[in-house]
C-alpha cells in the first residue's frame, strides 16, 4: 500500500510498514504483560490477609493493619514486624500492577482483533470500476502504484542498448 500526498507541487511517496511494526510492538508488550501477570498470581498465592495503612508522623512511619474481614479496627504493626509490613505493602503493589497489566493487556487484545491495516486500501478496491474511474485516491493501492511506476518507465531503456 503506498500513501501519495501532494503538498505545494511536491508529489511525496511513503510505503506502509508502520502497520507491521505496529503489530510487532503490540505483541512485545502483550507478551511482557503476560509475564508479569504470571509473576503476581504466583506471589498473590503467598500474600497475608489484610491491608497496611501508612501513616507519616514527623520523621518516621507508623504502619497500622487493617482486618480484610471489614470491622475497621486498625492495629498498629511495630516496625519490628518488618517482614509481615513489607508483605502487605508488597500485596497493595502487586494488586496494583496486575490490575493496570490487565487492563492494558485487555486494550491491546482488542486492538489486535480490531486493527486491520488495509481496511483503508480495501475502500476503493469496492468501489466498482466506474466509481474507480473518478477517484483520485488518497491510498494508492499496490496494483495501482505498478501501472503507474511501469508507466513512468515506459519511455526508459533499462538494458545497455
Amino acid at each position: 500500500m503506498l500513501i501519495e500526498i501532494e503538498e505545494g507541487g511536491i508529489y511525496m511517496s511513503m510505503e506502509l510498514i508502520l502497520s507491521d511494526t505496529l503489530l510487532n510492538e503490540l505483541n512485545i508488550r502483550k507478551n511482557q504483560l503476560e509475564n508479569i501477570i504470571q509473576v503476581i498470581k504466583r506471589r498473590q498465592k503467598n500474600q497475608p490477609e489484610g491491608k497496611v495503612r501508612v501513616v507519616k508522623k514527623s520523621d518516621y512511619y507508623q504502619y497500622y493493619y487493617i482486618d480484610s474481614k471489614g470491622d475497621n479496627v486498625e492495629r498498629y504493626i511495630s516496625v519490628k514486624e518488618e517482614k509481615f509490613i513489607r508483605k502487605l505493602i508488597q500485596k497493595k503493589y502487586d494488586c496494583d500492577i496486575r490490575r493496570e497489566s490487565e487492563y492494558e493487556l485487555k486494550l491491546i487484545d482488542n486492538m489486535l482483533k480490531k486493527y486491520n491495516p488495509y481496511k483503508i486500501d480495501n475502500i476503493y478496491k469496492k468501489c466498482s470500476k466506474g466509481r474507480q474511474k473518478f477517484i483520485d485516491p488518497v491510498v494508492c493501492p499496490d496494483d495501482m502504484y505498478i501501472n503507474k511506476w511501469k508507466k513512468d518507465l515506459s519511455g526508459f531503456c533499462l538494458l545497455e542498448c
